[in-house]
């Protein structure tokens, strides 16, 4: 059967090419449509429970993860230059597409009781003009006896204060979102560069795009990388920029195959699928070795080219066919899984690794029948005696030191064992960020002045209609309030105990002990 594939190959071989050149290129037509998840929440069966409970809670409240802190300290802010260009910065941000809320000390809000009407107006604390430093200090003592805000918008011990950006789901969740954190970010600069105060960031939203943005990057230079260094074994064993050259041809093929793919199935590049183009890069060499190893072995021996070229896919076509097979059912395997990230990492890598094998089988021996064949230079890796030494070595152990091999094999699986029972589960959402990173040192900034910005929701469900206006349900959640207050690591909640709060100190004339 082979020796018929193997003259279909080499009869048909233009055609071929032409078929996958016309395939790449439909593939590379459809890289433009591809797409960057920031779904973090990916990774979670869909009928996890705690998944289900997240999709619930969003029905009920809307998106989770939509909110991005601005956060500065320092005490020349609320000098009345400063503090204005503070306002003007919270009113850029209100202007951009895709924001909609903006609240911090310059946009707050507070309830006024109306005893005539019986009812609270909501009323900006600063009017449209601050032309005095004076009349700042008045209002900014004001806004620290507003409770509500206290340990939200106002650290009182140091002075950190934050603008809270509210987005637009639609534009968070869409190819605009990168856009939208860069004028954000850029928007923020600036004031730094205006003040000399600066600037930290924080939020899911940013949180996202920014590892996203990273990722994207080390996974590009990564696939760079990989492709540098295989040409440069491939040139140090072979001796020859043919050889160096073709096979990187197949490997950029299938690079191509696989993100098309990605695109094809509505797949979006995430963590998983972000390493298909270097496993390809990986799986691929080995192929294109094999091949052209068996080439030049063949044409040393006899010196006919189509023969060596019939022989390598006679003889090498089942060898790669088997290794690929075995290592895309692997990844088949995954398919299987509740998590939808690594099933569409399963089905494109496995695809991927299949169509590799055929590339490969096709591409390396009809290019190469089209060439002139290998020159001595180009046969002189079989003769290498460094090669020949380290096998005929390992021949030796495993023939006469086989008690010595399952010795030391056993060792090592006893203390793989062991380190194996050591390993820990961590959930940290940046944990594969370096601790100088900016975006570490920003959340860093926002766990020591507000006890974190990442987002916790609870769902107090009373189980009656209209349950959460009975005093003893409220006077419940404000127990609840006042245990997570005193965790360290969590900070001060708001709930609608908060906003009856905000309305009792209002009702009272503004008086904090109200």
């Amino acid at each position: 059967m082979w020796k018929i594939i193997a003259e279909i190959i080499l009869k048909f071989r233009l055609s071929l090419v032409i078929i996958i050149g016309v395939i790449t290129a439909f593939m590379g037509y459809h890289l433009q449509f591809i797409e960057i998840s920031y779904d973090l929440a990916s990774v979670v069966p869909e009928d996890d429970t705690e998944m289900i409970n997240l999709q619930a809670f969003k029905t009920l409240f809307g998106e989770d993860g939509n909110i991005m802190a601005i956060g500065v300290k320092d005490s020349t802010l609320f000098e009345l230059g400063n503090f204005n260009r503070f306002r003007a910065l919270a009113d850029e941000l209100k202007q951009l597409h895709g924001v909609n809320t903006v609240l911090g000390i310059p946009t707050l809000q507070r309830l006024e009781a109306d005893r005539v009407e019986k009812q609270f107006n909501i009323a900006p604390l600063f009017g449209p003009i601050l032309d005095s430093q004076k009349s700042l200090d008045s209002l900014l003592k004001e806004a620290l006896s507003l409770k509500f805000y206290s340990g939200q918008l106002i650290n009182e011990q140091t002075g950190a204060t934050l603008l809270l950006v509210t987005l637009d789901k639609e534009v968070i969740n869409s190819e605009n979102r990168n856009e939208l954190i860069f004028d954000l970010v850029r928007a923020g600069q600036q004031f730094e560069d205006i003040t000399g105060i600066q600037t930290h960031f924080a939020g899911l939203p940013y949180i996202r795009s920014s590892n996203m943005i990273s990722i994207r990057s080390e996974l590009t230079k990564f696939l760079i990388y990989s492709i540098i260094i295989t040409g440069i074994v491939l040139f140090l064993f072979f001796r020859s920029l043919k050889a160096v050259f073709f096979p990187l041809i197949v490997i950029l093929t299938m690079v191509v195959w696989t993100l098309g793919c990605v695109s094809l199935f509505g797949f979006k590049i995430t963590a998983l699928t972000g390493l298909l183009p270097s496993i390809i890069v990986v799986i691929g060499i080995p192929n294109s070795v094999y091949m052209l190893n068996k080439y030049h072995h063949e044409y040393a021996r006899h010196g006919n080219q189509i023969r060596a070229l019939t022989s390598i896919i006679r003889k090498i076509g089942i060898v790669t066919l088997i290794t690929n097979f075995t290592t895309a059912v692997g990844f088949f395997v995954l398919v299987v899984t509740d998590i939808k990230i690594l099933a569409e990492f399963g089905i494109v890598a496995g695809l991927n690794i299949m169509a590799t094998f055929v590339v490969s089988i096709i591409l390396i021996p009809a290019l190469y029948s089209y060439l002139k064949p290998p020159s001595r230079r180009n046969l002189k890796h079989l003769n290498f005696k460094f090669i020949a030494g380290f096998l005929s070595y390992l021949d030796f152990l495993v023939h006469r030191k086989r008690t010595l091999i399952f010795l030391v094999t056993i060792t090592i699986v006893v203390v793989s064992v062991i380190g194996l029972s050591k390993i820990n589960s961590v959930s940290f959402m940046v944990d594969d960020l370096p601790d100088d990173s900016p975006l570490i040192q920003d959340l860093q900034f926002f766990e020591a002045q507000f006890s974190g910005i990442m987002p916790l929701e609870i769902i107090v469900d009373t189980g009656t209609k209209k349950g959460v206006q009975n005093l003893k349900n409220l006077q419940k959640i404000n127990e609840f309030e006042t245990f997570l207050d005193d965790i360290p690591y969590i900070s001060q909640p708001v709930s609608l105990v908060s906003f009856i709060k905000a309305a009792r100190q209002a009702f009272y004339n503004q008086n904090p002990n109200f």
